[in-house]
């Protein structure tokens, strides 16, 4: 099973994306008067977003992520208006991003992309966005989204340098903790995993897609995080099941089974298998 997964490394890796951010600006807590302000926030992000060259390879799969953005208040100071909000966001699936301290000035003009400058409003998306866009390069090749991560980095560091640091040290911490080796095997089962649903849908081998989830399931054992693994099983345990039963693999749903105990929902749909590979 180890050198089958050795082989692994040797699979083209279907990398480079076209990325659709969906935004969804909120600004009803503000005054008319500062709404007014802000009356072509919403034409100018989208403009920005929509603009950026996030990844310069050729793009070949398409990944939307969400985007909310909640301005709260705000407050007159110095040369600029200051912003509290709310940001969330994600990859739907496995990631999400949930910001409730967020302190902000918007810059004038046309928005530039530039990650060499900090800017409390613009630079806190391309943080979260390059992290969106790793977590799914880290899906089609093993520690894919490095780059991507250490992009996201390096504007982490850059805001500690800022007047707005509110928050950063979280989120600079979030971000090593995903980066540290002792992460590695997570980062692992996320591309193994997608590499089962690449031999099922795009090769039409249920075999090697039942070999893959076979090394997921030695990855998540050696993981043996509940807390960490709930969102690979919130996002995979459907698909999982079907190519064990597939393979009438018992030993398998036992042990995912035992992995994933703390979700009554998805226990009963173990049961509901191992009872189906027993008749």
């Amino acid at each position: 099973m180890r050198y089958w997964l050795a082989l692994l490394l040797w699979l083209p890796s279907a990398l480079a994306l076209t990325v659709v951010p969906e935004l969804n600006l909120n600004l009803i807590q503000l005054t008319p008067e500062q709404r007014a302000e802000l009356f072509d926030l919403e034409t100018r992000l989208t403009d920005y977003l929509n603009s950026v060259d996030w990844d310069p390879e050729e793009t070949t799969l398409t990944l939307r992520i969400p985007l909310a953005i909640q301005v709260r208040n705000a407050m007159e100071g110095g040369s600029a208006t200051e912003y509290m909000g709310l940001f969330a966001g994600g990859n739907k699936g496995d990631f999400s991003i949930d910001e409730g301290l967020w302190r902000f000035r918007i810059p004038e003009g046309r928005f530039e992309h530039d990650e060499d400058n900090f800017d409390s409003f613009l630079s806190m998306l391309d943080f979260h966005i390059l992290q969106v866009i790793g977590y799914e390069y880290d899906k089609l090749a093993e520690f894919g989204g490095t780059p991507l991560f250490e992009r996201a980095r390096r504007l982490g560091g850059l805001a500690m340098f800022s007047e707005q640091q509110d928050g950063w040290d979280d989120r600079n911490e979030r971000l090593e903790r995903l980066l540290d080796m002792r992460n590695k095997d997570y980062r692992t089962l996320r591309w193994v995993t997608h590499t089962a649903w690449w031999f099922r849908s795009k090769q039409n081998s249920p075999y090697d897609a039942w070999k893959a989830v076979r090394v997921a399931l030695e990855l998540a054992e050696r993981i043996d995080n509940p807390t960490q693994l709930a969102p690979w099983f919130k996002a995979n345990s459907r698909s999982l099941v079907e190519i064990l039963v597939q393979g009438r693999d018992v030993d398998g749903l036992q042990r995912l089974s035992r992995l994933d105990s703390l979700d009554p929902q998805r226990g009963e749909a173990y049961r509901d298998a191992l009872l189906e590979l027993s008749k």
